[in-house]
């Protein structure tokens, strides 16, 4: 009888084990998915805020400006596990923040609407962001095709 308590024993703190180790698990995952996400946020809002100070100065926009650390950022968070499910909310970042690069700097509805744009687009990719820390979980990747792969590599000329 008494090795039948040990053996049970046994199992359940292997079990207990593998359950914390999982858990484990899935914090690094969210917690380098975040770290990378906000990585990327960080670089488009200091090119972002560039562009602004060069708009109130009256210069030229700088439409490459920084485009290393774009990449670099991106490569990063697309190298996380999950982040195939910001994809969406990704690239329409990017592409918001390239018009806001190639914008004018005149005073008109249109910069004010592709800053707008900017912002919300900013905004949702945070949130999406900010959901998957508090569900503590990482999306599952489905797997690339090579239409997902061409998907990336296409918004990546908006960096």
């Amino acid at each position: 009888m008494p090795l039948v308590g040990v053996v049970i024993g046994g199992v359940l703190v292997l079990l207990g084990d593998a359950v914390r180790r999982r858990i484990e698990w899935r914090r690094t995952q969210v917690e380098g998915l975040h770290r990378a996400g906000t990585e990327v946020v960080a670089v488009l809002n200091r090119t972002c805020g560039e562009l602004l100070e060069r708009r109130e100065r009256g210069e030229a926009t700088p439409l490459h400006g920084g485009s290393g650390a774009r990449r670099e950022a991106a490569s990063r968070f697309f190298a996380q596990p999950g982040s195939d499910a910001l994809r969406p909310q990704f690239n329409d970042l990017l592409r918001a923040h390239a018009r806001l690069r190639q914008a004018t700097f005149e005073l008109t509805p249109e910069w004010d609407a592709t800053l707008e744009e900017y912002e919300v687009a900013l905004q949702t990719f945070r949130n999406e962001l900010q959901a998957i820390l508090r569900r503590g979980r990482v999306p599952a990747d489905q797997g690339s095709s090579v239409e997902d792969v061409m998907a990336v590599a296409s918004p990546l000329r908006w960096l």
